[in-house]
């Protein structure tokens, strides 16, 4: 995976703190966002690189698998540790089923098969693809030397290299179809070599091996160039023009068209750049500048001139060109801000009167939610006393009725006791009478 970390890094850094959130973040969240991918903007990439074998919740558990080899309890975010291997599981993951499976392949098979699957879908979609194609890239030194070095280094390893670089040794891995050395005992050279014939015969035929990949590594040398050394005596480097975006221009500006030359302009190549760089520092400069001669006289001769284009000129009527192209660029900015100013103005207004009439809308609404309360409040006022009214008329019929029936009962009372004690004097004489009769009956015998 060491090969493909600026790629990684790439995409980590293209992806990364790209999902939507509406919350005020603190840098410290900031930070972390930035420095973590999460499980839907993992999605996201899968999706735009058109992974259709690989789904939300395979993304999810794979996510979980490197979380929990790393010791992480998070389980929907990843570092770009995490990140590497997620990659590499994935590779493994997606052709390991058929109709794409390649398990009986080294795991670095998978992992640039995914790549390249990358690759296609990113120079489908018209972005830079140098990191793709040359994964170990770099902005130091310049790029044309490097491949001629590297070109010169494999016929002839102990070439002389010039100030500014060195070489690295680096392992290739090949693949070879092969029996295995174990099966000798089981089996003789005449059949080991038909196996390989017939392997190689159906690999012609279908694209395919059936004898098992055996990988073996092959150092080969690199050309590098010395990153801590500074670089001024070396040719200046044009890493950024594969990568430099198009500038897009507003539809409304009609284009000047500038006359193409015929035949595309030649540049100092990499085997001028080699003979320069093994120049004297004191010769580079005339090496440099005769180089140059020689790609305008072969420029000139291509288009069928015999005369070289003073520069000077060419880049002045290019520069007087693209100042008109500016000046119409400026002049239709500044009639866009003015119509932008212009809305912005008039939608002002529109809001300003907007905002006046829902404040008379809220007083008026205020003001009937006013009446209404005093209305409501006169009525419970009102409620209240007659309530109380009535409570004093029923304690007043209340008391008047007690009353009259204490006096109704203090009456029948007194009456009661008279006639009780009528009873009593009538019960006396009554007996009495009886006595005196009863004595003068008992006398008169």
């Amino acid at each position: 995976m060491r090969k493909y970390k600026k790629l990684l890094r790439y995409l980590f850094a293209k992806y990364s703190n790209t999902g939507y959130s509406n919350k005020p973040l603190e840098f410290s969240s900031l930070k972390e966002r930035a420095e973590t991918i999460s499980i839907g903007e993992l999605t996201k990439m899968v999706k735009e690189h058109n992974v259709v074998s690989l789904n939300k919740d395979e993304i999810s558990a794979i996510m979980r698998l490197v979380n929990a080899k790393q010791g992480r309890n998070d389980v929907v975010t990843l570092n770009f540790k995490g990140f590497k291997e997620f990659f590499m599981q994935a590779a493994i993951y997606i052709y390991s089923k058929e109709p794409n499976a390649l398990s009986h392949l080294p795991l670095l098979e998978s992992v640039r098969k995914l790549v390249e699957c990358f690759h296609g879908a990113a120079k489908r979609r018209g972005e830079n693809t140098l990191l793709y194609e040359e994964p170990d890239t770099t902005t130091f030194g310049d790029q044309d030397l490097l491949k001629e070095l590297n070109k010169v280094i494999k016929k002839s390893p102990d070439y002389p290299l010039p100030e500014g670089y060195h070489k690295v040794a680096e392992k290739e891995p090949l693949f070879e179809h092969k029996l295995k050395p174990s099966l000798n005992f089981c089996i003789t050279e005449p059949y080991r070599i038909a196996a390989e014939i017939l392997d190689e015969i159906v690999f012609a035929a279908l694209n395919t091996h059936i004898l098992e990949s055996a990988v073996k590594y092959k150092q080969v040398h690199k050309v590098v160039p010395d990153i801590w050394r500074p670089q001024k005596d070396l040719l200046p480097t044009t890493y950024m023009d594969a990568v430099e975006k198009k500038i897009k221009t507003p539809n409304n500006i009609v284009k000047t068209p500038i006359r193409k030359r015929e035949g595309t302009p030649k540049k100092i190549t990499g085997s001028m750049k080699l003979a320069i760089a093994k120049l004297p520092k004191e010769m580079k400069d005339i090496g440099v500048e005769v180089a140059s001669k020689v790609v305008e006289i072969l420029d000139a001769v291509e288009a069928g001139r015999y005369f070289t284009i003073n520069k000077k000129e060419v880049k002045n009527r290019a520069m007087k060109l693209r100042e008109e192209y500016e000046q119409e660029a400026r002049e239709a900015s500044k009639e866009k801000e003015l119509k932008r100013r212009l809305r912005h103005q008039v939608l002002k207004e529109q809001v300003e009167e907007q905002h006046k009439k829902d404040r008379e809308m809220q007083l008026e609404a205020w003001r009937r939610e006013r009446e209404i309360k005093q209305r409501y409040k006169a009525l419970v006022v009102r409620e209240r006393m007659e309530r109380d009214a009535a409570k004093r008329e029923f304690l007043e019929f209340k008391n008047k009725r007690e009353e009259e029936f204490r006096k109704a009962q203090g009456e029948e009372e007194r009456r009661r006791k008279e006639e009780m004690a009528k009873r009593v004097k009538d019960s006396e004489q009554f007996f009495r009478h009886k006595k005196h009769e009863m004595v003068g009956l008992v006398n008169s015998r």
